[in-house]
Formats: structure tokens, C-alpha cells, sequence
């Protein structure tokens, strides 16, 4: 008989109550009730911005004829998921406007077709 753990999977496909923690820590990034979870979460959207930033080739992204990538990149929404830290609004906005240069020289695409009006 297999024991089960504390989120009702077997103890044997969770690798055990040393994970209780692991498991605690990610419910508390997914469900965004402390400072720092949501600083995380802050880094973790960053860190997406700066890959598209530092790609070779921003192409991929493109991918989508309806450009719904860009909308989300260029919505209000997602800029004002930095907003709690100054420093990552400002890290933010730069790596944008970096990111819109490379789109016009790159993709031949204007950026502010993507923008909410």
C-alpha cells in the first residue's frame, strides 16, 4: 500500500515529504499573495523579456499572422506588471524600445501597430 501526501498524490510519484516545501513555495508564486512571490513573478516576465532582447533572430516570434505575441508584449497590462519596482519599469521600458528598433529594422513591422490605442 502506498502512502499519500498531503496534495493527494502517492508518495512514491512525489518524490517524498522532502518536496512539501518545494511544493509550497511554487502554490505561493502561482497564487501571488506575498512581496515576494510577486517579485519573482516580476523577474520571471523579465527574464522573457530580456531572451526576446538577446535572441538572434526575433523571428519566431512573429510566427503569429495576428501578432499576438506583440500585443501582449506592447499591452498595458503587461508593462504594469512592473510597476511595484521603479527599477524594472525603467529596465523595462528600455529593453522595449530596444526591442521596437529591432522590429522595424528586422522585421520590417511597426511597433505602434501593435500598441493599445
Amino acid at each position: 500500500m502506498h502512502s499519500v501526501g498531503f496534495d493527494g498524490q502517492p508518495e512514491n510519484q512525489r518524490g517524498g515529504y522532502e518536496n512539501r516545501e518545494i511544493l509550497e513555495l511554487w502554490l505561493e508564486y502561482e497564487e501571488q499573495k506575498t512581496p515576494e512571490s510577486k517579485f519573482v513573478m516580476m523577474l520571471d516576465k523579465m527574464d522573457v523579456c530580456i531572451q526576446v532582447l538577446l535572441s538572434k533572430t526575433i523571428n519566431y516570434v512573429s510566427e503569429y499572422d495576428d501578432g499576438i505575441y506583440w500585443k501582449l508584449y506592447f499591452s498595458k497590462a503587461y508593462r504594469d506588471q512592473f510597476a511595484a519596482e521603479p527599477i524594472f519599469l525603467e529596465l523595462f521600458d528600455a529593453i522595449q524600445s530596444r526591442i521596437e528598433s529591432r522590429m522595424r529594422t528586422e522585421l520590417n513591422l511597426d511597433p505602434d501597430e501593435f500598441k493599445e490605442k
